[in-house]
């Protein structure tokens, strides 16, 4: 490519919101498919999230000042000694397949681009850590690779269903005895008084998204367990983007109700091809109908009658995916320091901390 590629630099929350057209326009046009690198999810992470815990460091690349492609960055404080300025993708605890928002054709050099330019503001941090990228090693083609290092996370590598055409063929696939598992229980709430499983509108999210946080927090905190639920920053940033995925149809806020009761509210987003399960609130006095195994199989359900391609369980180990028929795909991390010494602080609190 002969024209230079310029890189202007977003740090207040009003040039994110001026971004906005072009951001959706990118978005539409080639990552359609993909809701963590919408302008929605970004804008609202930053709102809520990013702006308390560091500042916001959007990268837009530019040829002939069309934009072609956006890096959502963002410099965490970390509670660390020395060295405490980490560069990471906006939202990255929170998401899978993050990276570079631009069209295939631009995507290996506008990488190389982005490397160059974090080479050269490496005082902008002291450790770059980029997290949850499906990579393609060809990116990495003309790097030096002591700069950057690259691994594969397998605690953050996502599990995804390849759908078939009918909710039958689908259970098929499973094994036997857990396939029968899912149906017997789904039969037996379809048989219920009061069944219905439906998608929150406009006109009942309010009270939709208070049942799903609020039997969230429950389940959670019966099992001990932590969840980003508990921050009010995320719960703000949850809410408000799954508000404005509302608004464009991308929110699937699933609820199964028995006897007028809400027994499960599933948080998922729909695109084009996916459906990408987020999160989900459980009542506990449904356990006996293995009620966290067959609200997904509901969602499923819906997902393959609606001639979707994929259902993303997103990231984590939990082995009821595997049996549910999702397959991993790998997520990768992308490590740099800005000098040897804050690599050996690293290195000495990962030592002592295991």
């Amino acid at each position: 490519m002969g024209t230079a590629i310029q890189v202007k630099i977003f740090q207040k929350l009003h040039d994110i919101e001026a971004l906005r057209a072009d951001w959706d326009n990118l978005h539409s046009t080639f990552a359609e498919n993909n809701p963590f690198l919408s302008w929605t999810w970004i804008y609202n992470w930053y709102k809520y999230v990013g702006i308390n815990k560091g500042k916001i460091f959007c990268l837009g690349f530019y040829i002939d000042e069309e934009l072609m492609g956006l890096a959502p960055l963002f410099i965490k404080k970390r509670r660390t000694p020395f060295f405490n300025k980490s560069m990471e993708f906006a939202s990255q605890e929170a998401s899978c397949y993050l990276g570079i928002l631009c069209n295939r054709v631009h995507n290996a050099i506008i990488w190389q681009r982005l490397f160059e330019f974090l080479i050269s503001t490496k005082t902008a941090y002291d450790r770059l850590f980029l997290d949850g990228v499906e990579l393609q090693k060809r990116i990495f083609q003309g790097v030096d690779k002591r700069s950057f290092y690259y691994k594969r996370r397998h605690e953050k590598d996502s599990w995804r269903i390849s759908l078939p055409d009918n909710f039958k063929k689908y259970a098929e696939e499973l094994e036997s005895k857990f396939s029968k598992k899912i149906f017997y229980y789904m039969r037996r709430l379809k048989k219920m008084d009061g069944f219905k499983f439906k998608i929150a509108q406009e006109s009942d999210f309010e009270i939709s998204w208070h049942e799903f946080v609020k039997l969230h927090r429950e389940n959670i905190n019966k099992k001990n367990e932590e969840t980003y639920f508990s921050d009010g920053s995320f719960c703000s940033f949850a809410k408000e983007a799954a508000r404005g995925f509302l608004k464009n149809n991308t929110l699937k806020l699933c609820k199964l109700s028995l006897n007028n009761k809400t027994a499960a509210v599933l948080w998922g987003l729909e695109t084009n091809d996916d459906f990408f399960y987020i999160n989900i609130g459980l009542d506990a006095r449904y356990e006996k109908f293995s009620i966290g195994i067959t609200m997904p199989a509901f969602c499923i359900e819906y997902a393959i009658e609606n001639r979707k391609k994929h259902f993303d369980f997103l990231s984590g180990r939990d082995r009821y995916k595997q049996k549910m028929g999702a397959e991993k795909i790998a997520q990768y991390s992308i490590l740099r320091y800005a000098n040897p010494v804050a690599a050996l602080q690293d290195n000495f609190l990962n030592l002592i901390n295991r």
